[in-house]
């Protein structure tokens, strides 16, 4: 006789809140300077700017950092891994090699590793994460692609593949979306899924104002990083955390939408205060 199985609950950042025992995590980026393959402690915005560069030197590793502070952070690692290679199979090397000189650290409350969304590093963090016994904040793709659906009258490309189109950014999205048009509205291919309870993606990426770089979207584990960080330090657990240091996320999401997504090891930012926030479950 077959019997139904149950799936279990995603690991969710609040799980995470409530496993800390420490308030510094690891972050994994690249950048030309600074030390390299050795987790260095920064206590202070200033102090990363000093020893690795900023926004326009290292990237996504530098708007991590710079929103941890912002959102309440106090200390983190930063684990530089060099200059950053163009293809994925080195990308994995190199964040594998850096993974061993954590080995030092005897409390890491969690990884990230800003900007990398590909599911060959997720798959590397999270396989280091259970073997630590700790976990892993993780980032999506910044842009989202919608699962190809064939109607019978549909034209096919000339290769016999449909068009993909993209998803409708934030801006260009009514206010307020139908309960029921989240059931009719396409299935993203490329939104990844996290299978264990080591680790959760975090989505969408956040909106960015630079005053030197312009407008643009970042990813946003290192602003959660940060409201985990400072929530860890005073003891507090609200219901929801607004995300500092932004005004829109990229993508919005049905409130059913975030409960089929959340089994899927996501964690769904929203506007549950008419700003950008984090919802504790």
């Amino acid at each position: 006789m077959m019997t139904e199985e149950v799936q279990q609950p995603r690991l969710k950042v609040i799980d995470i809140l409530n496993s800390m025992g420490s308030d510094a995590p690891v972050v994994i980026g690249f950048s030309p300077r600074g030390p390299v393959n050795e987790p260095f402690e920064i206590k202070r915005w200033g102090q990363f700017i000093v020893k690795f560069g900023s926004f326009k030197k290292c990237g996504y590793l530098a708007t991590a950092v710079n929103g941890f502070f912002t959102n309440g952070g106090r200390r983190c690692y930063v684990l530089n891994l060099g200059e950053q290679p163009a293809e994925t199979e080195a990308v994995v090397a190199a964040v594998m090699e850096g993974l061993k000189t954590l080995d030092s650290l005897e409390n890491i409350p969690f990884i990230l590793a800003p900007g990398e969304a590909e599911a060959e590093v997720h798959d590397a963090i999270l396989a280091y994460c259970e073997v630590r016994g700790t976990y892993a904040l993780l980032d999506g793709p910044e842009d989202l692609v919608e699962t190809v659906v064939e109607a019978e009258d549909s034209e096919v490309a000339d290769e016999g593949e449909a068009e993909v189109e993209e998803a409708v950014p934030v801006e260009e999205q009514p206010d307020v979306l139908a309960e029921d048009e989240s059931e009719a509205r396409e299935k993203y291919e490329n939104l990844p899924y996290v299978i264990g309870d080591f680790g959760t993606v975090v989505y969408p990426w956040i909106y960015l104002k630079d005053r030197v770089l312009g407008d643009f979207y970042i990813p946003p584990t290192g602003h959660i990083a940060g409201i985990l960080a400072s929530l860890y330090n005073s003891g507090e657990r609200p219901r929801f955390s607004t995300v500092e240091g932004t005004i829109l996320l990229k993508y919005k999401f049905t409130v059913d939408e975030k409960a089929e997504y959340s089994e899927r090891g996501l964690t769904i930012l929203g506007y549950p205060n008419k700003k950008p926030g984090v919802v504790f479950e």
